[in-house]
Order: C-alpha cells, then sequence, then structure tokens
C-alpha cells in the first residue's frame, strides 16, 4: 500500500477516508495518525488537516496552540 510506502498523497487520503467512514470505518484516531504522517513529509493538505484535527480535538488531545502549529506550517507551503 502507498500509504505504508510513506507516499504523502496516499497517506493523507488514507486519513481522509477514516475521518469521513468514506469505506465505511469513521476513526478520527487512524484519521489523526494518518494525517500526521503526511503533515510531518510536509504534505501541507494534511498539515492543514491536521491542524482542524487539532482545533476541534477529534482523534487527538485539543489543543489550539498545535492546531496553530500546523495551519502555520501549512499556510508556509514548508516541505520539511
Amino acid at each position: 500500500m502507498a500509504a505504508n510506502s510513506g507516499d504523502p498523497l496516499a497517506q493523507n487520503n488514507l486519513g481522509y477516508l477514516y475521518e469521513t467512514g468514506a469505506e465505511g470505518v469513521k476513526d478520527l484516531v487512524e484519521a489523526s495518525k494518518w494525517y500526521a504522517r503526511a503533515a510531518v513529509s510536509g504534505n501541507p493538505t494534511s498539515q492543514y488537516n491536521l491542524g482542524l484535527r487539532y482545533l476541534r480535538g477529534g482523534g487527538v488531545k485539543k489543543s489550539p496552540e498545535e492546531a496553530a502549529y500546523w495551519f502555520r506550517r501549512a499556510a508556509d507551503g514548508k516541505l520539511s
């Protein structure tokens, strides 16, 4: 699977599937895990999605500070 091989786009997409339950299994902890993997790799969409998870507190402990960090990373478009 591409997500397990480190493909940030695939990791983000898998996170989305877990977040929405589009494949029948909604799991915000798993969604956050996959968003985080892609976010650390520099994927701006995943950085934004992870920021939302921290802002809303779903799948991770709610943290406005952590949310702001990931939103800034996404806005800066940093790749590392």
